[in-house]
């Protein structure tokens, strides 16, 4: 594998003996997502893409799995980074806004089609998913969680709401009740409410996520192909493209423009508890 695709930002891992790539998100120094974030792991796309792009899956094919994780066993991801996100809105940066937005839709994009590579992706949920970090995790094909893993979408809770897969490929998936639900009450849920809900795929025991990962890889694989042209199947059918989840982000980017003082205050505040509470906590 092209070592080179390897940034301070993202890690990639290559696998041989289960054909799988491991893709691990940063925790330092806070384990969000940021616009450099974004911008980073749409250039490790784009590499994989060009490195590993192929229209039909072959029993060949060096890599056919692949494993979003976080560097930190208690925590995915926090979404995002609520105090450089307040900043952004008060000083007016609306092309930080918008490049933003159209990162994370074409991020959530590359997890629910597989890049564009024939890669079944799977996510491994250890702690804490919550925002975007969520989506994300969902947006893979196979969402897998250690327990003691706990999830929410709080947007509402600061004046705003989740928009980076929520509605274009966790909805269709997870169903629309169990959908709205998620965004509109914006509470925690865990392990077991979520595996009931049908939010979850697989559960493994705490610190056994990735021996869990790959065992399942490794029933999986004779049925990749299988896999892959039912994922496919999916997109096409719930029109699971980059447009919509475009369009989907470009209503957020419009909305958080016109947030009230009183909005901004709060997101202020939470995420300023974000980096109380978590940021050693992630390391």
């Amino acid at each position: 594998m092209d070592t080179s695709l390897d940034t301070t930002q993202i890690q990639l891992e290559y696998e041989p003996s289960i054909a799988t790539i491991w893709l691990t998100l940063p925790v330092e120094p806070l384990p969000c997502i940021t616009p450099a974030l974004i911008q980073n792991f749409c250039e490790v796309a784009e590499g994989l893409k060009r490195e590993h792009g192929r229209e039909t899956p072959s029993e060949e094919q060096p890599f056919k799995f692949l494993v979003i994780r976080s560097a930190s066993d208690r925590v995915f991801s926090l979404g995002g980074d609520l105090v450089s996100m307040a900043d952004t809105i008060e000083g007016g940066h609306i092309d930080v806004l918008d490049r933003t937005a159209v990162g994370g839709a074409t991020a959530s994009f590359n997890m629910a089609s597989g890049f564009g590579c024939c890669f079944v992706t799977i996510s491994l949920v250890r702690g804490r998913a919550l925002g975007g970090g969520f989506e994300t995790a969902r947006c893979c094909n196979i969402m897998t969680a250690e327990a003691g893993a706990v999830f929410q979408l709080p947007e509402a809770t600061v004046g705003l709401f989740p928009a980076n897969g929520i509605g274009t490929v966790i909805a269709p998936r997870i169903g629309y009740i169990q959908a709205r639900k998620l965004v509109v009450d914006a509470e925690k849920i865990d392990v077991a409410t979520a595996l009931e809900a049908g939010i979850l795929d697989e559960v493994f025991d705490t610190g056994m996520g990735e021996a869990g990962v790959r065992d399942l890889v490794a029933r999986l694989t004779a049925h990749h192909s299988a896999h892959v042209a039912y994922e496919r199947t999916v997109q096409r059918q719930n029109n699971i493209t980059l447009d919509a989840l475009i369009a989907e982000t470009d209503y957020w980017a419009k909305t958080v423009r016109h947030l009230s003082a009183s909005s901004l205050a709060r997101m202020r505040r939470v995420g300023m508890l974000q980096r109380r509470m978590f940021g050693a906590a992630a390391r």
